[in-house]
């Protein structure tokens, strides 16, 4: 930590009183220091969240599905690697 977190102050927008230090919430009130930064963190939450949600989803379907999935997965994987190669390949001889 710097010298200057720790010499840093931050006034609240609740209390309107000054709170030492780089801290997310104040230490009067214990309101959000930075609320933008709250929402950001609560959208990646969620963002999170419905990813864990579909992967749960996709163990829940039938063995036979999943494999079907996981090849296609891999074929479009080696696709991509293939158009990517010749993209870099001529983009190479070109100079």
């Amino acid at each position: 930590m710097d010298i200057q977190d720790k010499n840093r102050k931050r006034r609240c927008n609740e209390c309107k009183q000054w709170t030492v230090g780089n801290v997310h919430y104040c230490g009067h009130c214990h309101a959000v220091m930075n609320p933008e930064l709250l929402q950001a963190r609560l959208q990646r939450i969620e963002k999170l969240k419905k990813k864990r949600q579909e992967v749960a989803e996709e163990l829940q379907l039938p063995p036979g599905r999943q494999m079907l999935r996981r090849i296609g997965r891999m074929l479009e994987t080696a696709y991509l690697a293939v158009v990517s190669f010749i993209a870099w390949l001529l983009f190479w001889i070109a100079g």
